[in-house]
């Protein structure tokens, strides 16, 4: 009696398993949007990421954000204002791709010469920016070629 018992439970587990991959793909295969099904070669091709946002807060009302055309513009979240905040040849004079802002938004790291090593970690080149003088500047203790770099939570310090 407890075989059978077991046996009718594991049937009636696989038919709800069943039902629960069969409803959502026959709903999604009836959409009027063309679709293939996502493969282990999309993963390994790069085809298929997430996206990100680059994204930074500077206030309780402010952030910066960088767009398609590589320019980063400050946006006031009240006023739904939108000012240029960094150009996008600047980004151009040091080939950077990315960037980080100093805790006090005084200074702007761009990071230039990215090279993946393994999963999560890389190396990269660093060009700090002085935004009030508009210039690059070249401290004599910044590596040329570093694995990890971040400014300290507060004031300027890397």
């Amino acid at each position: 009696m407890g075989c059978s018992n077991r046996l009718m439970l594991g049937v009636i587990g696989a038919a709800v398993v069943i039902t629960l991959i069969t409803i959502p793909a026959v709903y999604y295969s009836r959409s009027g949007a063309t679709k293939r099904p996502f493969t282990l070669q999309d993963y390994f091709n790069d085809t298929i990421r997430k996206k990100s946002y680059s994204l930074y807060w500077i206030s309780d009302k402010e952030y910066v954000h960088k767009e398609r055309d590589g320019n980063v513009y400050l946006y006031n979240a009240e006023t739904m204002d939108k000012t240029l905040y960094l150009s996008n040849s600047t980004f151009a004079k040091v080939e950077a791709t990315d960037y980080w802002l100093s805790g006090d938004h005084k200074y702007i790291a761009f990071e230039s010469n990215y090279t993946k090593k393994f999963r999560h970690s890389y190396s990269a080149s660093y060009s700090i920016y002085d935004l009030e003088k508009s210039t690059f500047i070249t401290p004599v203790s910044l590596p040329r070629v570093i694995q990890y770099f971040t400014f300290a939570p507060k004031g300027n310090q890397y």
